[in-house]
């Protein structure tokens, strides 16, 4: 029998990693908006449709979603890992992202953060709950309106999966699935 180690904490989040990430994008009340690389972002719902994002309390993405109620999921692809680095890494408190991401926005179709340009698609989302989960809130929202570029209608193909940017213990890189025969 192989031996095996108690763990905790952190670890055990690792052990359901890699998770796709996310760039979250929301709005401060004079509309000046921010952005967050987010791995813990879930279905919850299909009817209605409901997702759910968890974020740490200190964070400025909590703040704004707390304010506003609103933000948008980001579905970014690899061509966007160096922005991804950036939104996972620096702090929104007194950072503009955005410009230090490189990243270009435009206006969503109804809620007020802006959506990403570059991402793959776009799912637009209005709070209807929030549940504090230990050293994390987990906002469930409803999805007010979801696009998808041309081609990518039907989410991730599994035969291009390595085009999936993930997050492991707060590390950035490519999914890549080698099919077994």
């Amino acid at each position: 029998m192989q031996s095996s180690k108690l763990i905790g904490g952190r670890d055990i989040a690792a052990l359901l990693h890699p998770r796709p990430v996310y760039l979250i994008t929301t709005c401060d009340a004079l509309g000046r908006p921010d952005v967050s690389a987010v791995a813990w972002v879930t279905p919850l719902s299909h009817t209605p449709p409901l997702v759910g994002i968890s974020v740490r309390p200190k964070s400025r993405t909590h703040t704004l979603i707390e304010e506003s109620g609103q933000f948008v999921i980001n579905v970014a692809d690899t061509s966007m890992q160096k922005a991804v680095e950036v939104c996972g890494n620096v702090s929104g408190h007194g950072a503009d992202k955005i410009e230090l991401a490189g990243l270009v926005t435009e206006e969503a179709s109804c809620v007020s953060p802006p959506r990403l340009s570059g991402a793959r698609a776009w799912i637009e989302c209005a709070v209807e709950q929030r549940i504090d989960a230990g050293d994390h809130v987990l906002f469930m929202a409803r999805i007010l309106v979801a696009r998808a570029k041309e081609g990518f209608e039907n989410g991730w193909d599994p035969d291009r999966a390595s085009i999936l940017l993930c997050s492991a213990h707060d590390r950035f890189g490519h999914y890549i699935d080698r099919k077994v025969s």
